[in-house]
């Protein structure tokens, strides 16, 4: 259960503001013996935060990328890729708000960059680009107080 009212939640939104987004790190590993037609991908991430100061927040999300042939038993591809964002906000980000922030907001802001990024290194990889599929979220998806 969310520790966050869904108003608080919408007022500490209301007040962050993008300052700055950037690409943190970047590791890669391809084997091009087993490169599958249609590969079977799994995507995950994790985030934390740090308050740099009164107003300014760093979030740094890690997703990580890994595709396996039809089987799912041979890995042919394994991506992690790192971005951070620089946020100013006006009222306290608490470890409540970024909670529900890391599972809604967050991911909507990052993906796009996260999905043109392995795009565009799997070309350079020298194989057909892998697209990511879009993000979706659905009602039983997103925690009661991010509604």
């Amino acid at each position: 259960m969310p520790k966050i009212k869904p108003e608080l939640y919408r007022k500490i939104l209301e007040g962050i503001e993008l300052q700055n987004i950037y690409l943190k790190s970047f590791d890669g590993e391809i084997n091009l013996d087993i490169f599958p037609k249609s590969p079977i991908v799994n995507i995950s991430s994790k985030a934390d935060f740090t308050t740099k100061n009164e107003n300014r927040v760093q979030i740094c999300q890690k997703w990580n990328i890994v595709a396996k042939d039809k089987s799912g038993e041979s890995k042919f591809l394994s991506m992690s890729v790192t971005y951070c964002l620089v946020l100013y906000s006006r009222n306290e980000f608490t470890k409540d708000f970024f909670d529900i922030y890391e599972k809604t907001n967050l991911p909507i802001n990052v993906w796009p960059f996260v999905r043109e990024f392995v795009n565009s290194m799997t070309a350079r990889m020298n194989i057909p680009p892998l697209t990511l599929p879009l993000l979706k979220f659905t009602q039983k998806s997103r925690p009661k107080s991010a509604k």
